[in-house]
């Protein structure tokens, strides 16, 4: 009788949920650790594999491509002076709409940072975050009427008797740089409050109490002070109009269509599956390249960039 009652409990031991709990228990650190390891594999070595893969595969008439080994697509790409023009002109207006963002964030955030109301504070940066609630596309057609020969802009302009005649704006690389700065001017605006907000304030009047007047303590100590936050800003909004597609489809003319536009109308319209992922490696490497410098020449870690560290005015 004793018998079978330990017997009996023992199965039901073994079958309860306490074992497996206890499992997971003594696992849980590999369970931790492992569980963001496989997503990064999953969702980003995996497909950059096969990406790599992909723009050496050759491509015959008809096809996406075929299974094999060619040079051929990094050869058109380095030697078609097309290309080459679409590659640094993305770059380029990445870069200007980056540096763009960052006259017009740094000043917004740094006002927003230091607003004694919380409450207007949460109200600005509601409205800043409201605005990317909208797509890109229904962002880049509404510049596109406020720019049209018979928009907004256009009107206000002829009378304050500013121009003569209506200007065509839209499509173009102003209509364009505008378009790409109001699109991803928010981002900038977010991570450079996030830093400005973290700088201790007690380091501010400091400075003052040292005698140093507003502009003297913003230029020796806010603004050293903010660096991560420039760079992760400016690395950030870049990183995005990279790879922006959509704005420059919209409000840009064919010559100035990004790279991105380039990937897609080589993927989906001719069919050229790697040449398309071998512009996208390229891109990837000038991404890589440029935050290597920042890492580089500026002495920042990763842990700086992602806004770690830091005293809070909270």
């Amino acid at each position: 009788m004793a018998e079978g009652t330990d017997v009996r409990f023992s199965r039901d031991d073994g079958d309860s949920p306490g074992r497996i709990r206890r499992w997971l228990a003594d696992r849980s650190e590999s369970i931790v650790l492992g569980y963001p390891l496989v997503m990064l594999a999953v969702f980003f070595v995996i497909p950059l594999l096969l990406l790599i893969a992909t723009s050496f595969y050759p491509k015959p008439s008809g096809e996406y491509y075929e299974v094999g080994f060619t040079l051929e697509h990094y050869v058109r790409l380095f030697t078609v002076p097309l290309y080459l023009e679409r590659l640094a002109f993305t770059i380029a207006l990445s870069m200007g709409t980056a540096f763009a963002c960052l006259a017009i964030g740094y000043p917004v955030a740094y006002t927003l940072a230091r607003m004694d109301s919380k409450l207007k504070r949460q109200v600005y940066i509601t409205t800043i975050v409201s605005t990317m609630w909208l797509t890109y596309i229904i962002r880049s057609y509404a510049w596109t009427v406020i720019l049209s020969k018979n928009g907004v802009l256009n009107s206000f302009l002829l009378t304050v008797g500013v121009v003569d005649e209506a200007l065509s704006l839209t499509p173009g690389i102003w209509a364009l740089s505008i378009g790409m700065t109001y699109v991803f001017l928010p981002f900038a605006i977010l991570t450079l409050y996030s830093s400005i907000n973290n700088i201790n304030l007690e380091l501010e009047e400091a400075s003052k109490n040292l005698g140093a007047d507003r502009l003297q303590t913003f230029r020796r100590v806010t603004l050293p002070l903010s660096k991560n936050g420039i760079y992760s800003a400016w690395m950030l909004v870049f990183i995005l109009a990279l790879g922006a597609y959509i704005v420059p489809r919209i409000l840009g003319t064919p010559a100035q269509w990004t790279l991105p536009v380039i990937i897609g109308n080589q993927s989906l319209n001719q069919l050229n599956v790697p040449f398309g992922a071998a512009l996208s490696l390229v891109m990837m490497v000038v991404v890589v390249a440029i935050l290597a410098a920042g890492y580089k020449f500026l002495g920042l870690t990763s842990g700086d960039v992602a806004g770690a560290g830091g005293g809070s005015n909270e």
